[in-house]
């Protein structure tokens, strides 16, 4: 490690805060290891292979790229469909057989975690649509205040101001407004 310019930070299991990577995998995999044995927990162990494959061949925004890449310097390989019967090997065939049956489990409790989020979002979510020529109110964080209108005290100013009105519209949700011409603020906004 010191010839590559490594320098360790060894931690133990009660100080995990020296190492933040590893607290991040550690979460991530108990997360991924919960929904595959949500049904027997107590197997846990028999899927970190597979666990392992997945952080392995999942792409990390760290790195830009997988593990699996950087490593043996090529994408990884598709993870194909067995069909029962393919191996005349019973230990294999059986085992194979599972893990198609978990992959399917998991597809639907992530579909399903999917559509409960999606669903949850929706509730606190209104469809507005605006013309062109409407006058709408526009929500401000306090630091962005000052450049449309100049309060003293911007933590107890109002959120909203206005009311601007509408040039156009940009997209399926956004629209261009006419705010003043000492505004810095880009005058396009999300109809939320």
């Amino acid at each position: 490690m010191s010839l590559q310019g490594v320098q360790l930070r060894l931690s133990s299991a009660y100080h995990p805060q020296t190492d933040g990577q590893t607290k991040v995998v550690n979460r991530v995999l108990e997360t991924y290891l919960s929904c595959i044995c949500s049904d027997a927990p107590t197997f846990w162990s028999k899927w970190l292979a597979l666990a392992e494959w997945w952080y392995n061949t999942t792409f990390h925004s760290a790195i830009y790229t997988t593990p699996y890449e950087i490593v043996y310097g090529q994408p990884p390989p598709l993870c194909l469909p067995y069909f029962p019967g393919e191996s005349k090997i019973e230990l294999i065939d059986r085992s194979l057989r599972k893990k198609e049956e978990m992959l399917k489990v998991l597809k639907f409790d992530i579909q399903r975690a999917h559509n409960k989020m999606k669903q949850n979002d929706d509730k606190h979510r209104s469809k507005s649509s605006f013309e062109v020529g409407d006058f709408v109110f526009v929500k401000l964080h306090p630091y962005r205040q000052v450049s449309v209108a100049n309060k003293i005290n911007a933590k107890l100013s109002h959120k909203f101001f206005g009311p601007f009105k509408i040039l156009s519209k940009v997209g399926a949700v956004a629209y261009k407004l006419k705010l003043p011409s000492t505004s810095k603020v880009h005058n396009v906004f999300h109809v939320s």
